[in-house]
């Protein structure tokens, strides 16, 4: 994690330059547009970086300011990304192609970086930004520029899904190895494709792409329930209220089935924690139970079908390489 932050007791001019150059170094180069000299004199700002393969994920804590994304800022960047907000404390507005969206606590708004925008907060906040590469979200979500700038709650849908990780996001990556940094990046990428879809459906945006929206809300809710030693077909079904047949169409063109889809996200899930130092106190029937496996002799089983080698062959080379460095 890196902290990047206002310096106090300087000049308000100085103080707006700062926090200018913090968002330019995080983000992209905005203006800042005054609220007021009293106000302005006041600017302060915090962001907690962090980073994920692929993603960007930054807790930005600061008080009342209105900058702006202008056209003639365009041309000096190739900051080509989507930025997908949480509004975690205070009130945000997000103004981007004739829309406005207003976020209290829980909402999400995301906005397109190659074209103007302007963003306002009427006092104290603070907000979860994920700077996500445009062409990476656009092959989840084609239609990705077209519904920026609109409300998405956390209430019901993969909405309420998302919040959840997303709360728990930062204190997840510092802890987190390599690997299980990856699966996060795949996990979060997936669940904002999935709550962005969910606005297309609502905006009558073409029907070709109801398959990838039903497709990312399935894969969310495997993601978030692996755990769980109940979880299948029929229960992901029921749980989205679904025809056991449609999860089977959304999975027809997938290199994987559902059900295989399940497997494989299990059983990387094991070998990462088997894998990390910090876990060499679990035994495998914990890890196992962890992973959503009821069996540990079935568990080992299919591991070693997997990966070629049993979970405790696999942990015993791992502790052989821990020794050796």
């Amino acid at each position: 994690m890196e902290i990047f932050a206002t310096r106090s007791q300087t000049p308000p001019k100085e103080r707006i330059d700062d926090w200018l150059d913090v968002l330019s170094r995080l983000f992209v180069k905005l203006e800042y547009v005054s609220v007021g000299e009293s106000h302005d004199a006041q600017l302060f700002g915090h962001v907690e970086h962090r980073r994920l393969p692929g993603l960007a994920i930054n807790t930005v804590t600061s008080n009342r300011q209105r900058v702006e994304r202008r056209l003639r800022r365009m041309g000096q960047s190739d900051d080509d990304y989507f930025l997908f907000a949480m509004q975690l404390e205070g009130v945000g507005e997000v103004r981007q192609d004739g829309r406005r969206a207003v976020l209290r606590p829980g909402d999400f708004a995301h906005y397109d970086t190659t074209r103007p925008y302007e963003l306002e907060f009427e006092s104290n906040f603070r907000q979860l930004v994920i700077t996500v590469p445009r062409a990476q979200l656009r092959m989840h979500v084609p239609a990705a520029e077209k519904i920026t700038a609109q409300v998405m709650s956390s209430n019901y849908g993969a909405g309420s899904i998302l919040r959840g990780v997303l709360e728990s996001l930062p204190a997840a990556m510092d802890q987190s190895t390599p690997d299980v940094q990856s699966a996060l990046s795949s996990a979060v990428l997936h669940l904002i494709a999935a709550t962005l879809s969910e606005v297309s459906v609502r905006s009558d945006v073409q029907p070709s792409k109801l398959k990838r929206y039903h497709l990312d809300r399935i894969k969310a809710y495997v993601i978030q329930h692996l755990s769980d030693p109940e979880l299948s077909v029929a229960a992901i079904a029921e749980a989205l209220d679904m025809a056991v047949s449609s999860l089977y169409r959304a999975f027809d063109s997938e290199p994987r089935s559902l059900a295989q889809l399940i497997w494989d996200q299990r059983l990387a899930g094991a070998k990462a924690t088997l894998s990390d130092p910090s876990c060499s106190r679990k035994s495998i029937k914990e890890i196992a139970l962890e992973w959503g496996f009821s069996d540990p002799a079935h568990f080992s089983k299919v591991f070693r079908q997997r990966f070629g080698a049993s979970p405790r062959e696999l942990r015993g080379m791992r502790i052989s390489v821990w020794s050796e460095s």
